[in-house]
């Protein structure tokens, strides 16, 4: 009896069925084996990376993108910060600068007292 078993009864004569299975017994025979015993470790070591790769290639590739995409915003953050230090260094200089002015406007105005003080001192008769 061969491999395969014909599902419905064969209107062949049985020697032609004989001869077919005979035929593929010695194809199947003659094939080489799919895996010899000396690399099986390598194929079922290919066979589970290969797996792993289907499994974790999509969250791989996400994770990669949040890695592009928190560099990007690590740049952007030292970009920013660089702009509101050199903003802060700029306001400083202005009150300074405003500071000053204010102290001029002060002695200006102390300075306008003391003289409007000497002139009424002056204007006012002697009793």
């Amino acid at each position: 009896m061969g491999i395969f078993r014909p599902l419905k009864k064969s209107t062949k004569p049985a020697a032609v069925n004989a001869d077919i299975e005979g035929a593929i017994e010695e194809f199947v025979g003659k094939a080489p084996p799919r895996h010899s015993s000396d690399n099986e470790s390598e194929i079922t070591a290919e066979i589970i990376s290969d797996g792993i790769q289907r499994v974790a290639g999509e969250p791989l590739a996400e994770i990669g993108r949040m890695i592009s995409e928190l560099t990007h915003l690590r740049d952007h953050l030292h970009d920013e910060a660089k702009r509101v230090q050199e903003e802060i260094a700029r306001v400083k200089s202005d009150i300074a600068g405003y500071t000053l002015m204010s102290e001029a406007a002060v002695q200006s105005i102390k300075t306008i007292d003391r003289a409007v003080g000497e002139f009424k001192g002056a204007a006012k008769p002697n009793s």
